[in-house]
Protein backbone atom coordinates (compact mmCIF):
# COMPACT_ATOMS: atom_id res chain seq x y z
CA UNK A 1 0.00 0.00 0.00
CA UNK A 2 1.17 3.50 -1.08
CA UNK A 3 -0.87 6.02 -1.17
CA UNK A 4 -0.97 7.62 -5.07
CA UNK A 5 -2.29 11.39 -5.74
CA UNK A 6 -3.89 12.00 -9.23
CA UNK A 7 -3.31 15.97 -8.65
CA UNK A 8 0.76 15.20 -8.13
CA UNK A 9 0.67 12.86 -11.39
CA UNK A 10 -1.28 15.67 -13.61
CA UNK A 11 1.08 17.99 -12.55
CA UNK A 12 4.05 16.20 -14.24
CA UNK A 13 6.98 16.91 -11.93
CA UNK A 14 9.06 14.20 -12.62
CA UNK A 15 10.96 15.21 -15.14
CA UNK A 16 15.29 14.35 -15.40
CA UNK A 17 16.80 17.85 -15.79
CA UNK A 18 17.71 19.04 -12.63
CA UNK A 19 17.54 22.81 -13.00
CA UNK A 20 18.14 24.01 -9.27
CA UNK A 21 20.55 24.64 -7.75
CA UNK A 22 22.28 22.42 -4.60
CA UNK A 23 25.05 23.13 -2.52
CA UNK A 24 25.72 20.97 0.98
CA UNK A 25 27.44 23.48 2.43
CA UNK A 26 24.35 26.16 1.98
CA UNK A 27 21.16 23.65 2.58
CA UNK A 28 19.51 26.82 4.42
CA UNK A 29 18.77 29.03 1.03
CA UNK A 30 16.81 26.24 -0.24
CA UNK A 31 14.13 26.49 2.86
CA UNK A 32 14.72 30.20 3.56
CA UNK A 33 13.56 33.03 3.93
CA UNK A 34 9.69 31.36 4.31
CA UNK A 35 6.60 33.07 2.73
CA UNK A 36 5.40 35.33 5.50
CA UNK A 37 1.87 35.68 4.71
CA UNK A 38 2.14 31.39 4.66
CA UNK A 39 3.42 31.11 8.13
CA UNK A 40 1.32 33.66 9.37
CA UNK A 41 -1.73 31.42 8.53
CA UNK A 42 0.29 28.94 9.53
CA UNK A 43 0.72 29.54 12.78
CA UNK A 44 -3.47 29.49 13.18
CA UNK A 45 -3.17 26.25 12.79
CA UNK A 46 -3.74 22.86 14.85
CA UNK A 47 -0.13 20.78 15.03
CA UNK A 48 -2.02 18.24 13.29
CA UNK A 49 -2.87 20.06 10.35
CA UNK A 50 0.66 21.38 10.28
CA UNK A 51 2.10 17.97 10.30
CA UNK A 52 -0.31 16.17 7.57
CA UNK A 53 0.63 19.31 5.35
CA UNK A 54 4.29 18.84 5.57
CA UNK A 55 3.51 15.35 4.71
CA UNK A 56 1.49 16.43 1.67
CA UNK A 57 4.25 18.73 0.64
CA UNK A 58 6.78 16.02 1.08
CA UNK A 59 4.77 13.89 -1.12
CA UNK A 60 5.24 16.34 -4.22
CA UNK A 61 9.25 16.16 -3.17
CA UNK A 62 9.15 12.67 -3.53
CA UNK A 63 7.72 12.40 -6.78
CA UNK A 64 9.67 15.01 -8.12
CA UNK A 65 12.43 12.62 -7.94
CA UNK A 66 10.24 9.64 -9.00
CA UNK A 67 12.27 7.43 -10.92
CA UNK A 68 15.85 8.79 -10.26
CA UNK A 69 16.26 6.61 -6.77
CA UNK A 70 15.38 2.94 -6.16
CA UNK A 71 14.70 3.08 -2.64
CA UNK A 72 11.76 2.59 -1.75
CA UNK A 73 12.15 3.60 2.56
CA UNK A 74 10.80 7.44 2.01
CA UNK A 75 7.49 6.12 0.21
CA UNK A 76 7.01 3.92 2.82
CA UNK A 77 8.03 6.30 5.61
CA UNK A 78 5.87 8.98 4.07
CA UNK A 79 3.21 6.39 4.57
CA UNK A 80 3.68 5.51 8.01
CA UNK A 81 3.94 9.12 8.82
CA UNK A 82 0.15 9.91 8.46
CA UNK A 83 -0.43 6.91 10.91
CA UNK A 84 1.89 8.94 13.44
CA UNK A 85 -0.15 11.80 12.95
CA UNK A 86 -2.93 9.79 14.68
CA UNK A 87 -0.92 8.22 17.50
CA UNK A 88 3.25 8.86 17.44
CA UNK A 89 3.39 5.35 18.87
CA UNK A 90 2.54 3.62 15.43
CA UNK A 91 5.74 5.20 13.99
CA UNK A 92 9.60 4.35 13.72
CA UNK A 93 11.48 7.17 12.51
CA UNK A 94 13.97 6.82 9.80
CA UNK A 95 17.26 6.74 9.99
CA UNK A 96 18.86 9.73 7.96
CA UNK A 97 23.08 9.20 7.98
CA UNK A 98 24.31 12.31 5.95
CA UNK A 99 26.80 10.21 3.80
CA UNK A 100 23.95 8.29 2.96
CA UNK A 101 21.76 11.69 1.55
CA UNK A 102 24.18 13.29 -0.60
CA UNK A 103 23.28 14.58 -4.10
CA UNK A 104 20.70 16.85 -5.76
CA UNK A 105 18.71 13.80 -5.31
CA UNK A 106 19.49 11.87 -2.27
CA UNK A 107 19.33 15.28 -0.52
CA UNK A 108 16.27 17.05 -1.14
CA UNK A 109 14.37 13.42 -0.60
CA UNK A 110 16.29 13.30 2.84
CA UNK A 111 15.31 16.93 3.49
CA UNK A 112 11.74 16.22 2.73
CA UNK A 113 11.71 13.34 5.38
CA UNK A 114 13.64 15.82 7.88
CA UNK A 115 10.70 18.27 7.61
CA UNK A 116 8.15 15.48 8.26
CA UNK A 117 10.12 13.76 11.37
CA UNK A 118 10.74 17.25 12.65
CA UNK A 119 6.91 17.95 12.24
CA UNK A 120 6.02 14.51 14.41
CA UNK A 121 8.87 14.09 16.49
CA UNK A 122 10.43 16.71 17.63
CA UNK A 123 9.86 18.12 21.36
CA UNK A 124 9.63 21.86 20.70
CA UNK A 125 7.06 20.81 17.35
CA UNK A 126 4.13 21.51 19.10
CA UNK A 127 5.08 24.48 19.38
CA UNK A 128 6.71 25.71 16.81
CA UNK A 129 4.49 23.00 14.15
CA UNK A 130 3.50 25.73 11.77
CA UNK A 131 7.66 26.27 10.57
CA UNK A 132 7.74 22.83 8.81
CA UNK A 133 5.19 23.69 6.74
CA UNK A 134 6.14 26.99 5.57
CA UNK A 135 10.10 25.69 5.08
CA UNK A 136 8.64 22.29 3.40
CA UNK A 137 6.73 24.89 1.30
CA UNK A 138 9.48 27.09 0.44
CA UNK A 139 11.87 23.73 -0.49
CA UNK A 140 9.41 22.32 -2.83
CA UNK A 141 9.32 25.42 -4.57
CA UNK A 142 13.35 25.51 -5.00
CA UNK A 143 13.02 21.71 -6.02
CA UNK A 144 10.36 21.48 -8.32
CA UNK A 145 10.74 21.80 -12.03
CA UNK A 146 7.47 24.65 -12.48
CA UNK A 147 5.52 25.42 -8.71
CA UNK A 148 2.19 26.31 -10.44
CA UNK A 149 0.27 23.04 -9.56
CA UNK A 150 2.00 22.54 -6.37
CA UNK A 151 1.23 26.83 -5.74
CA UNK A 152 -2.45 25.87 -6.66
CA UNK A 153 -2.94 22.79 -4.20
CA UNK A 154 -0.92 24.43 -1.50
CA UNK A 155 -3.55 27.33 -1.34
CA UNK A 156 -6.43 25.02 -1.51
CA UNK A 157 -5.18 23.07 1.53
CA UNK A 158 -4.41 26.21 3.56
CA UNK A 159 -7.72 27.52 2.80
CA UNK A 160 -9.52 24.34 3.67
CA UNK A 161 -7.63 23.87 6.71
CA UNK A 162 -8.54 26.98 8.29
CA UNK A 163 -11.54 26.38 8.33
CA UNK A 164 -11.79 23.25 10.08
CA UNK A 165 -8.53 22.92 11.94
CA UNK A 166 -7.64 26.18 13.45
CA UNK A 167 -5.38 25.87 16.60
CA UNK A 168 -6.74 25.51 20.24
CA UNK A 169 -7.32 29.15 22.06
CA UNK A 170 -5.01 29.73 24.89
CA UNK A 171 -8.05 29.39 27.06
CA UNK A 172 -8.60 25.85 25.60
CA UNK A 173 -5.54 24.19 25.76
CA UNK A 174 -4.73 21.85 28.71
CA UNK A 175 -1.29 22.21 29.77
CA UNK A 176 -1.18 19.44 31.45
CA UNK A 177 -2.29 16.75 29.13
CA UNK A 178 0.28 18.74 25.79
CA UNK A 179 -1.05 15.85 23.32
CA UNK A 180 -4.64 17.19 23.52
CA UNK A 181 -3.45 20.26 21.78
CA UNK A 182 -2.59 19.02 18.89
CA UNK A 183 -6.24 19.05 17.56
CA UNK A 184 -8.82 16.84 16.02
CA UNK A 185 -7.13 14.10 13.68
CA UNK A 186 -6.60 14.47 9.70
CA UNK A 187 -6.81 11.82 7.63
CA UNK A 188 -4.71 11.86 4.46
CA UNK A 189 -7.78 12.45 2.25
CA UNK A 190 -8.04 16.35 3.79
CA UNK A 191 -4.87 17.40 1.37
CA UNK A 192 -6.90 15.74 -1.53
CA UNK A 193 -8.26 19.10 -3.30
CA UNK A 194 -10.07 16.61 -6.11
CA UNK A 195 -12.60 15.03 -3.80
CA UNK A 196 -14.31 17.13 -1.65
CA UNK A 197 -13.47 16.45 1.94
CA UNK A 198 -16.37 15.69 5.18
CA UNK A 199 -14.74 15.79 8.24
CA UNK A 200 -17.93 14.27 10.02
CA UNK A 201 -15.83 11.05 8.13
CA UNK A 202 -12.56 11.19 9.72
CA UNK A 203 -12.87 8.40 11.85
CA UNK A 204 -14.26 6.07 9.39
CA UNK A 205 -11.40 7.28 7.19
CA UNK A 206 -8.86 6.56 9.51
CA UNK A 207 -10.22 3.17 10.76
CA UNK A 208 -9.83 2.52 6.56
CA UNK A 209 -6.79 3.56 6.68
CA UNK A 210 -4.71 2.15 9.93
CA UNK A 211 -6.93 -1.10 8.66
CA UNK A 212 -5.42 -1.48 5.28
CA UNK A 213 -1.60 -0.53 6.72
CA UNK A 214 -1.88 -2.98 8.97
CA UNK A 215 -1.84 -5.27 5.92
CA UNK A 216 0.93 -3.99 4.35
CA UNK A 217 4.40 -4.92 5.27
CA UNK A 218 5.76 -1.35 6.06
CA UNK A 219 9.10 -1.75 8.84
CA UNK A 220 8.64 1.84 9.47
CA UNK A 221 5.12 0.93 11.78
CA UNK A 222 5.14 -0.96 15.16
CA UNK A 223 3.67 -4.26 15.42
CA UNK A 224 0.49 -4.53 17.57
CA UNK A 225 2.81 -6.40 20.54
CA UNK A 226 5.25 -3.46 20.08
CA UNK A 227 2.65 -0.47 20.32
CA UNK A 228 1.38 -2.61 23.61
CA UNK A 229 4.53 -2.25 24.80
CA UNK A 230 4.53 1.17 24.21
CA UNK A 231 1.41 1.61 26.27
CA UNK A 232 -0.87 1.59 23.50
CA UNK A 233 -4.47 0.71 25.07
CA UNK A 234 -7.03 -0.79 22.81
CA UNK A 235 -7.13 -2.79 19.38
CA UNK A 236 -4.05 -0.66 17.40
CA UNK A 237 -4.95 -0.47 13.57
CA UNK A 238 -8.37 0.44 13.92
CA UNK A 239 -10.41 3.36 14.88
CA UNK A 240 -11.71 3.83 17.69
CA UNK A 241 -8.85 1.52 19.17
CA UNK A 242 -10.93 -0.07 21.61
Amino acid sequence: MTIRRAYIDRAAIAQPQLRFTWDEWNIKSTYLPVNDDEALRLQKLSKRANCALTIGIAEWILARFAGMDTDLDPARFLEAAWAANVDSRYVYEIPIVDAEWRGPIRGPISMALTFVQDALFAEEAGENSSMNPAWAARFARHVLPNSTAFDAWFASCLKRFELLYPAPSEADADWFAPDSNAGPLVPPEAVDPDQPFDPSRTDYLIDIFLRNLKSAPNEFLASPQEMADLGFEGEPYQFPPG
